[in-house]
């Protein structure tokens, strides 16, 4: 099911909704339970994203993205050593078929020269998103953050995967012309057929959680296999909730936009 909701719905996890049932109960009052939820900024990107060929087996590499520390100056982030645990998997799971640049190695420039050549991009992070200045939405990297703006003037033939393993990556406006206006919306414009966002913060051990998770059905020899991307998010975040049903604030903020 895709949705592509607009106004003030694009803040809320749509994917997620329903109604808690006690535990003496039969699960299958949530959306959750019942289909698989997919999301697309347009009908016009989805349709492209499902028409889009596969990449040559020559572009099947992935581009890692780490940066376990905060980079330099402005604004004040924490360390995410979870994103150093993301990027051990990539070396354990896809050794020779991936691109790692960690902490200093991440400046704007290499990542966006590499976007260009990887069918398949991951971000282990700090993100962020202004609802009254959407374009302003970010991931932070070394140098400088990779802005909205700078992926709304990318054109990325063969893109398949991009995995936002950051804060608010698909966090739109908080008025009407801006809603589909964030990063995920973005990605999916520039090329990409499959993008893993999130709605809100998200905690650095369930970032790794759900990544590897997702990762683990994903990998097929050198490359990915993205044809049940969304089905294989799906029952990742359908564990979490399993897990832990009361704090939706772990597994709710995940969805998959795109084919």
């Amino acid at each position: 099911l895709w949705w592509c909701p607009t106004g003030l719905l694009t803040l809320l996890p749509l994917h997620a909704a329903g109604y808690p049932d006690p535990a003496d109960t039969p699960a299958g009052r949530t959306v959750l339970d019942r289909v698989v939820s997919s999301y697309t900024p347009t009908l016009r990107a989805l349709a492209r994203a499902r028409k889009a060929d596969a990449p040559a087996t020559a572009d099947r590499r992935l581009l890692a993205v780490s940066l376990p520390e905060p980079p330099p100056g402005g604004v004040a982030l924490s360390p995410l050593p979870g994103a150093r645990a993301e990027a051990a998997f990539f070396e354990r799971a896809m050794p020779g078929s991936h691109t790692l640049r960690v902490g200093d190695a991440a400046t704007h420039a290499t990542v966006t020269a590499d976007l260009r050549t990887h069918a398949y991009a991951h971000f282990a992070c700090h993100g962020s998103q202004d609802v009254n200045d959407p374009s302003t939405g970010a991931l932070y990297l070394w140098d400088k953050p990779l802005t909205v703006l700078d992926v709304a003037e990318l054109d990325l033939a063969h893109a398949e995967l991009a995995y936002l393993s950051a804060c608010h990556t698909a966090v739109g406006g908080a008025t009407l012309p801006d809603e589909a206006i964030h990063l995920a919306a973005a990605l999916q414009l520039a090329g990409y057929r499959h993008v893993i966002a999130t709605l809100w913060t998200v905690g650095d051990r369930t970032a790794v959680d759900v990544a590897t998770s997702v990762y683990t059905s994903l990998v097929d020899g050198a490359g990915l296999d993205l044809a049940d991307t969304a089905h294989v998010l799906h029952r990742t975040v359908r564990a979490l909730r399993d897990a832990d049903p009361r704090d939706p604030t772990r597994w709710a903020p995940y969805i998959h936009s795109g084919a």
